[in-house]
């Protein structure tokens, strides 16, 4: 029988370790855990199954065998068992963490936490290794934190790394161990936060770490790793502190130091694909982000089928897949990008939040694939993912909150793509919820809180759209502008708050007319493209909101170079959005209006042929219940009313009608765009009556005219058009059964003239016109008068803005004959010279730069049967060349 020798088998032993941990030699792992094994049977003696214990966790992470990782555990749950010596408890809760970190057991991290805790409070102060258990606690604490997302952990945690550090002396061994803990809670804390003194200071940590290190050591390269991630993070914060190629250079000597076997070898190598993805995503590298695909299957290769690692990798790698899909049009990178989703999903299922975090992507990426391609099925799928992760684990804190957004964006796309109310109520249910779990004094908490009060926002705006409640709309623009002001720093998220604000701005403009809703969200653009550069993905995606925001100054002031700017601005944005992009059809509509108004504007019959055709293509781009269908059925219908206007054949007015049912069919009765629908549909019922010889019919339309009036808001930029257009028809009712108010007539005209001034000069000036007519045919010419001193003064405005002189020629052939009858309305009231000296006007600023004072005369109203005027304006002529001669004569005299 062999004698046991007890005292060379620890040296022999010990020996064995020393020379792993130098070489690296698995061989001489093996002969070490086969020498403990046989101490520890022996003897039954703790200590020995605590380096029995400490051996088989350093080969497991030189390795990766699980089962070494599982006899690790048992040979210090068998020392402490023995003894319950501070060390040893120590050791196994360390173990234990590890344990936690690689099988996603949250019991085991409990145990873990409990066995540390117990270990500091038999440890005394002055243990030497009492600093090494309280930073191990602390870890384990932060693991707490990215389980649970509970902020109270990871400030705790931070408290510790933060004690052991100051506490340690600076020849401590251990103390690059401290400073990279120290460093990798600082980067939680940022992670949370998005306070970028907390990433400062963690690459300031990581910094140390590899300085108090040795170069020679396994570690060496841990800390090289984290302080790549750290520089990753910088940049990502647009940081001035890092270039890209210092990063990825100490990423690429991290990985250089790693032993092809290292069971951190993954972790590294994924840290090298984010930092190569990251510049990939800024600077447009091509070779990057190949380069980054390269390096995360290998990370993924060399992983465990199952780890936590494996899966983060997986989930990284999809978003480059995505990337370059996005970026360089790669076909399959979307499809190849959901693929990598399911696999990493199937490693994270025992890591709740990894797994969590896949299925929000996945999520996101089927809702993706879906504007890009337009079926409704990935829709589908992406709500029976993103609800299965929000039931599947107990969340608190920010994961809560992601959670939360990620069901409800789903259900809120499937909304817009099939107009079904509940997915719109089950959204903004779920919205109001993530709202609500911001804790506190009802600030948002990192950037998943401020993220959730702004989808909380485009929710609010989204069903006001279809509600009509100011209040929806109101909260919608105070959530958002609370989002902004906590995302001052976010150099991510800041733009994307700005679009949202500017398009509610935009929506609450278009409804109650308020001018500085239209100056505030022109300002946040403004704000937008002074943070990102031209080829951010956000301000490409605003290109149509500016434009359509020039639109409505257009139609506000009338000036033309708003038009031309925002039909440039349109023909951008469609031509980089693929055809089967979901919002190819919005932005065709868009792009369509303008040119619709131009051609309305200018006359030039190709700008209504392409806005007809684009009006079509976006109505056949979205599905016959979509919510936006209506809109683009209501301005197909406008060109028909326009080729009526035009025309004059009817069959374009039927066409019109059918197109505004059709329209009004597909929106809720509270709907505000309904209600200026409906303006429309009236207006156009109107003119089929008047082309008809019955006398029947009036009644409704008049009544109609009415509940569309009531129903818009004072400030709505459709007011004046329902005015004018209620106040035309009680003008016909009155001239067939002779029951029309004149009063409530003359007030109606008068309040059109009014909104328009306000919100639509372009109307101001048509209103002023229908108006004067209706008063001419009373006989009521001091009424007149009035009406044409509104049309004046809109048209002196909308010429005035006018800086090109094919936009002021726009302008004047908006208003031909305008001049002829306010002279007409002049002579009346006996204002002759009042009626010359708007024909003088008219020759330099209304009707043409090139008219002359004779573009009405004599022999014009003589033919118009009115020969006593005729005479009359003559003679006003005669005195305002001799007045206009006097005072050229006196000029000269001055300069003579």
């Amino acid at each position: 029988m062999t004698q046991f020798d007890e005292e060379d088998l620890v040296a022999r032993a010990d020996l064995a370790r020393t020379e792993f941990l130098r070489t690296g030699s698995l061989d001489q792992a093996d002969e070490a855990v086969r020498l403990w094994s046989e101490l520890a049977a022996v003897t039954g003696n703790a200590d020995y199954f605590d380096e029995l214990g400490s051996i088989l966790l350093d080969r497991y992470e030189a390795d990766g065998g699980r089962g070494g990782l599982q006899e690790a555990r048992e040979a210090y749950e068998r020392a402490v068992a023995l003894d319950r010596d501070p060390a040893l408890l120590n050791n196994l809760g360390n173990c234990l963490r590890v344990c936690f970190r690689e099988l996603g057991d949250a019991s085991v991290l409990e145990a873990a936490r409990l066995v540390l805790e117990e270990a500091v409070e038999r440890m005394s102060t002055a243990d030497e290794d009492r600093l090494l258990c309280l930073d191990n606690l602390a870890n384990v604490l932060g693991d707490a934190f990215r389980l649970s997302g509970d902020p109270d952990y990871l400030e705790r945690a931070m408290v510790l790394h933060l004690d052991v550090v100051e506490t340690a002396a600076p020849e401590n061994p251990n103390m690059p161990l401290f400073w990279n803990n120290l460093a990798t809670c600082a980067q939680e804390m940022y992670a949370e936060t998005k306070d970028p003194e907390h990433l400062r200071a963690a690459v300031d940590g990581f910094r140390a770490a590899v300085r108090h290190g040795d170069a020679g050591t396994r570690e060496h390269g841990l800390w090289l790793a984290n302080l790549a991630s750290g520089y990753h993070d910088l940049l990502d914060h647009e940081d001035e502190g890092v270039e890209f190629d210092e990063a990825i250079a100490v990423a690429e000597e991290a990985v250089r130091c790693t032993a092809i076997s290292d069971v951190d070898r993954p972790r590294r190598l994924r840290v090298l694909g984010d930092v190569l993805r990251l510049r990939c995503e800024r600077e447009g590298g091509r070779a990057d982000g190949d380069r980054a695909v390269e390096v995360y299957e290998e990370a993924r290769f060399r992983d465990r089928p199952g780890s936590s690692s494996r899966a983060a990798t997986g989930h990284n790698l999809a978003l480059v897949h995505e990337l370059m899909y996005q970026r360089f049009g790669v076909v399959e990178g979307l499809d190849t990008a959901l693929e990598v989703l399911e696999e990493a999903t199937e490693d994270a299922e025992n890591f709740p939040p990894l797994k969590a975090l896949c299925a929000d992507t996945h999520a996101t990426f089927l809702t993706s694939r879906y504007e890009r391609l337009g079926a409704v099925e990935d829709l589908d799928r992406a709500i029976a993912v993103a609800e299965q992760s929000a039931t599947g684990g107990s969340f608190e804190g920010r994961t809560k909150l992601k959670r939360l957004r990620t069901v409800a964006a789903a259900y809120a796309h499937r909304f817009t793509a099939t107009g079904d109310s509940r997915d719109q109520d089950r959204a903004l249910e779920l919205f109001e919820q993530a709202a609500a779990a911001i804790a506190g004094d009802g600030l948002p908490q990192g950037p998943e809180g401020r993220a959730a009060l702004h989808d909380l926002g485009v929710m609010l705006r989204d069903r006001f759209k279809h509600s009509g409640d100011q209040h929806d709309i109101d909260r919608a623009v105070t959530s958002l502008r609370a989002s902004i002001e906590h995302l001052a720093d976010d150099a991510r998220l800041l733009p994307r708050g700005l679009g949202s604000l500017a398009r509610t701005l935009s929506v609450r403009y278009q409804r109650f007319g308020a001018l500085e809703d239209l100056v505030e969200a022109l300002a946040a653009l403004d704000r937008l493209d002074y943070l990102v550069a031209d080829h951010h993905p956000v301000r490409m995606e605003c290109r149509g909101d500016r434009a359509g925001l020039l639109h409505l100054r257009f139609e506000r002031t009338g000036s033309s170079a708003d038009l031309d700017a925002a039909i440039a601005a349109y023909d951008e944005a469609v031509e980089k959005t693929p055809v089967g992009a979901t919002a190819r059809a919005g932005l065709l509509n868009d792009r369509a209006t303008c040119l619709q108004a131009r051609f309305q504007h200018g006359g030039d019959h190709n700008d209504r042929e392409n806005a007809e055709r684009a009006f079509r293509e976006a109505a056949r781009a979205v599905a016959s219940t979509a919510p936006e269908r209506a809109i683009y059925l209501d301005n197909l219908a406008l060109c028909h009313s326009d080729r009526y206007d035009e025309q004059r054949d009817p069959r374009h007015l039927d066409a019109a009608i059918d197109l505004f049912q059709q329209a009004m069919s597909l929106l809720p009765e509270s709907a505000p765009d309904r209600m200026r629908i409906e303006v429309n549909l009236t207006s156009a019922l109107w003119e089929r009556w008047w082309l008809s010889d019955s006398t029947e019919g009036l009644e409704s339309i008049v009544s109609a005219l009415r509940r569309a009036l009531a129903a818009l808001p004072a400030g709505s930029t459709s007011r004046a058009r329902a005015a004018s257009n209620l106040a035309v028809a009680l003008e016909a009712q009155r001239g067939v059964a002779g029951e029309a108010d004149v009063a409530e007539t003359v007030a109606l005209h008068r309040a059109a003239c009014e909104a328009g001034m306000a919100s639509d000069l372009g109307w101001c000036l048509q209103a002023a016109r229908k108006w004067g007519r209706a008063a001419a045919v009373r006989g009521a010419w001091h009424e007149a008068a009035e009406a044409h001193e509104w049309g004046l003064d809109a048209a002196r405005r909308l010429f005035a803005l006018q800086t090109v002189r094919r936009h002021k020629e726009g302008w004047l052939r908006q208003a031909t004959g305008f001049a002829d009858e306010v002279v007409v309305t002049y002579l009346k009231i006996s204002r002759e010279i009042a009626a010359v000296q708007v024909l003088e006007e008219s020759r330099a600023q209304i009707l043409s730069e090139a008219l002359t004072r004779n573009g009405m005369s004599s022999d014009t109203l003589t033919a118009a049967g009115y020969p006593e005027l005729a005479s009359r304006y003559a003679a006003a002529v005669e005195r305002l060349v001799r007045m206009d001669g006097a005072s050229r004569a006196v000029l000269v005299g001055r300069h003579g």
